[in-house]
Protein backbone atom coordinates (compact mmCIF):
# COMPACT_ATOMS: atom_id res chain seq x y z
CA UNK A 1 0.00 0.00 0.00
CA UNK A 2 1.80 3.38 -1.31
CA UNK A 3 0.50 6.37 0.89
CA UNK A 4 0.14 9.71 -1.17
CA UNK A 5 0.77 9.89 -5.17
CA UNK A 6 3.89 11.06 -7.35
CA UNK A 7 4.74 13.62 -9.61
CA UNK A 8 5.96 12.34 -13.20
CA UNK A 9 9.00 14.85 -12.82
CA UNK A 10 9.90 12.05 -9.97
CA UNK A 11 10.62 9.52 -12.69
CA UNK A 12 13.89 9.78 -15.33
CA UNK A 13 13.05 8.63 -18.35
CA UNK A 14 13.21 5.12 -17.89
CA UNK A 15 10.35 5.44 -15.55
CA UNK A 16 12.44 4.50 -12.64
CA UNK A 17 12.06 6.87 -9.53
CA UNK A 18 15.31 9.46 -9.34
CA UNK A 19 17.58 8.56 -6.61
CA UNK A 20 16.78 11.44 -4.09
CA UNK A 21 12.98 9.65 -3.81
CA UNK A 22 11.70 8.24 -1.37
CA UNK A 23 8.52 6.71 -1.08
CA UNK A 24 6.85 5.25 1.94
CA UNK A 25 5.67 1.91 2.17
CA UNK A 26 3.46 0.69 4.68
CA UNK A 27 4.75 -1.63 6.88
CA UNK A 28 1.72 -4.24 6.75
CA UNK A 29 3.14 -5.62 3.87
CA UNK A 30 5.59 -7.69 6.36
CA UNK A 31 4.34 -11.28 6.42
CA UNK A 32 4.67 -11.41 10.55
CA UNK A 33 2.98 -10.75 13.06
CA UNK A 34 3.40 -11.49 16.57
CA UNK A 35 2.29 -11.52 20.17
CA UNK A 36 3.30 -8.64 22.27
CA UNK A 37 3.21 -7.91 26.24
CA UNK A 38 3.46 -4.62 27.26
CA UNK A 39 4.04 -3.24 31.25
CA UNK A 40 5.58 -0.28 32.61
CA UNK A 41 9.07 -0.52 34.20
CA UNK A 42 7.76 1.70 37.89
CA UNK A 43 11.13 3.34 39.30
CA UNK A 44 8.83 5.54 41.74
CA UNK A 45 5.43 4.68 43.28
CA UNK A 46 4.13 7.66 42.44
CA UNK A 47 3.95 7.09 38.90
CA UNK A 48 1.16 4.25 39.79
CA UNK A 49 -1.95 6.77 39.34
CA UNK A 50 -0.80 8.82 36.48
CA UNK A 51 0.01 5.47 34.59
CA UNK A 52 -3.72 3.67 36.08
CA UNK A 53 -5.59 6.67 34.91
CA UNK A 54 -3.61 6.79 31.33
CA UNK A 55 -4.19 3.79 30.91
CA UNK A 56 -8.00 3.38 32.44
CA UNK A 57 -7.09 0.60 34.56
CA UNK A 58 -8.32 -0.13 38.34
CA UNK A 59 -5.60 -2.71 39.25
CA UNK A 60 -1.67 -3.07 39.22
CA UNK A 61 0.70 -5.97 39.58
CA UNK A 62 4.07 -6.42 39.90
CA UNK A 63 6.40 -9.15 38.24
CA UNK A 64 8.82 -9.88 40.75
CA UNK A 65 10.57 -12.98 38.42
CA UNK A 66 10.68 -12.13 34.79
CA UNK A 67 11.86 -14.86 33.33
CA UNK A 68 9.66 -16.89 35.13
CA UNK A 69 6.53 -14.55 33.92
CA UNK A 70 8.16 -15.10 30.42
CA UNK A 71 8.13 -18.76 30.83
CA UNK A 72 4.93 -19.50 32.59
CA UNK A 73 4.03 -17.01 29.15
CA UNK A 74 5.39 -18.99 26.38
CA UNK A 75 3.51 -22.77 27.91
CA UNK A 76 0.33 -21.11 28.17
CA UNK A 77 0.91 -20.28 24.89
CA UNK A 78 2.11 -23.26 23.97
CA UNK A 79 -0.50 -24.90 25.30
CA UNK A 80 -3.40 -22.93 24.21
CA UNK A 81 -1.70 -23.28 20.14
CA UNK A 82 -1.78 -26.79 20.92
CA UNK A 83 -5.79 -27.12 21.44
CA UNK A 84 -6.85 -24.67 19.33
CA UNK A 85 -5.22 -24.73 15.71
CA UNK A 86 -7.46 -23.08 13.91
CA UNK A 87 -10.40 -20.19 14.30
CA UNK A 88 -13.78 -20.59 13.82
CA UNK A 89 -13.73 -20.19 10.01
CA UNK A 90 -11.49 -23.29 9.98
CA UNK A 91 -8.25 -21.46 8.84
CA UNK A 92 -5.23 -22.23 10.66
CA UNK A 93 -3.94 -19.72 13.28
CA UNK A 94 -0.29 -20.12 12.77
CA UNK A 95 0.60 -20.33 8.80
CA UNK A 96 3.85 -22.51 8.60
CA UNK A 97 3.45 -24.47 5.37
CA UNK A 98 4.98 -27.82 5.33
CA UNK A 99 6.94 -27.30 9.06
CA UNK A 100 5.72 -29.67 11.05
CA UNK A 101 6.67 -28.55 14.32
CA UNK A 102 6.41 -24.71 16.09
CA UNK A 103 8.12 -23.74 18.53
CA UNK A 104 7.27 -20.77 20.18
CA UNK A 105 10.83 -18.31 20.66
CA UNK A 106 11.06 -14.51 21.17
CA UNK A 107 13.06 -11.81 23.04
CA UNK A 108 12.17 -9.09 25.64
CA UNK A 109 13.38 -5.51 25.63
CA UNK A 110 13.37 -1.38 26.74
CA UNK A 111 11.77 0.41 24.62
CA UNK A 112 13.74 3.42 23.43
CA UNK A 113 11.67 6.63 22.61
CA UNK A 114 13.04 9.14 20.01
CA UNK A 115 11.96 10.75 15.81
CA UNK A 116 14.52 8.30 14.45
CA UNK A 117 15.75 4.90 14.70
CA UNK A 118 12.91 2.60 14.65
CA UNK A 119 12.10 2.35 10.97
CA UNK A 120 13.94 0.40 8.45
CA UNK A 121 15.20 2.06 4.68
CA UNK A 122 15.40 -0.09 2.04
CA UNK A 123 16.28 0.88 -1.34
CA UNK A 124 15.64 -0.39 -5.24
CA UNK A 125 16.35 1.14 -8.89
CA UNK A 126 12.40 0.77 -9.20
CA UNK A 127 8.81 0.41 -6.91
CA UNK A 128 8.02 -2.77 -9.08
CA UNK A 129 12.13 -4.07 -8.16
CA UNK A 130 11.48 -3.35 -4.68
CA UNK A 131 7.95 -4.64 -3.60
CA UNK A 132 8.73 -8.07 -5.64
CA UNK A 133 12.22 -8.35 -3.75
CA UNK A 134 12.80 -9.84 -0.31
CA UNK A 135 13.90 -6.97 1.01
CA UNK A 136 10.64 -5.51 1.23
CA UNK A 137 9.64 -8.24 3.78
CA UNK A 138 12.68 -8.28 5.80
CA UNK A 139 12.14 -7.97 9.46
CA UNK A 140 13.58 -5.87 11.40
CA UNK A 141 12.44 -6.53 14.82
CA UNK A 142 13.99 -3.85 16.36
CA UNK A 143 10.53 -1.72 15.12
CA UNK A 144 8.59 -3.46 17.85
CA UNK A 145 10.82 -1.45 20.54
CA UNK A 146 10.79 1.70 19.38
CA UNK A 147 7.71 4.43 20.08
CA UNK A 148 8.08 7.77 19.31
CA UNK A 149 9.40 10.68 22.23
CA UNK A 150 5.41 11.92 23.25
CA UNK A 151 5.53 8.11 24.80
CA UNK A 152 8.16 8.29 26.96
CA UNK A 153 6.58 8.42 30.59
CA UNK A 154 5.32 4.91 29.36
CA UNK A 155 8.33 3.57 30.12
CA UNK A 156 7.20 0.93 28.40
CA UNK A 157 9.15 -2.73 28.36
CA UNK A 158 7.89 -5.23 25.79
CA UNK A 159 8.02 -9.21 25.61
CA UNK A 160 7.45 -10.30 21.45
CA UNK A 161 7.12 -14.09 21.31
CA UNK A 162 6.48 -16.08 17.65
CA UNK A 163 5.97 -18.95 16.08
CA UNK A 164 9.07 -19.76 14.14
CA UNK A 165 10.46 -23.19 12.92
CA UNK A 166 12.77 -23.98 15.83
CA UNK A 167 14.94 -22.00 19.08
CA UNK A 168 17.25 -19.59 17.33
CA UNK A 169 16.26 -20.21 13.75
CA UNK A 170 15.44 -17.39 11.66
CA UNK A 171 12.34 -18.47 10.10
CA UNK A 172 9.53 -16.79 11.72
CA UNK A 173 5.71 -17.91 10.64
CA UNK A 174 3.00 -15.59 10.59
CA UNK A 175 0.13 -15.61 12.52
CA UNK A 176 -3.71 -15.19 11.59
CA UNK A 177 -5.07 -13.45 14.83
CA UNK A 178 -5.20 -10.08 16.69
CA UNK A 179 -5.22 -11.20 20.52
CA UNK A 180 -5.39 -14.41 22.24
CA UNK A 181 -6.33 -15.08 25.92
CA UNK A 182 -3.84 -17.54 28.21
CA UNK A 183 -4.66 -19.15 30.86
CA UNK A 184 -1.41 -18.61 33.25
CA UNK A 185 -0.12 -19.44 36.27
CA UNK A 186 2.10 -16.48 37.61
CA UNK A 187 2.06 -17.84 41.11
CA UNK A 188 5.36 -17.29 41.67
CA UNK A 189 6.38 -14.15 39.52
CA UNK A 190 3.41 -11.76 40.54
CA UNK A 191 3.38 -9.92 43.20
CA UNK A 192 0.04 -7.37 44.24
CA UNK A 193 2.65 -5.59 46.06
CA UNK A 194 5.92 -3.78 44.96
CA UNK A 195 9.25 -5.97 45.61
CA UNK A 196 12.53 -3.98 45.76
CA UNK A 197 15.52 -5.37 43.73
CA UNK A 198 17.61 -5.44 46.62
CA UNK A 199 15.15 -8.42 48.05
Amino acid sequence: MIFGQYDESLLNESGEFKAETHIMVHDHMYEFNSWMFCFSIIEDLSMIPKLEEYFECNAHYFITDLDGFVLATQNALAESIKNNRYDKDGNPLIIHGNEPNVWIDGFKNHVKYGEKGGYQTKTANTLTEFLNSPKSRAINLDVWFHKPKRFEFESEFRIVLYPTAGRQEKKIFNINENWRLLKCNFTDCLSAKPKSFEE
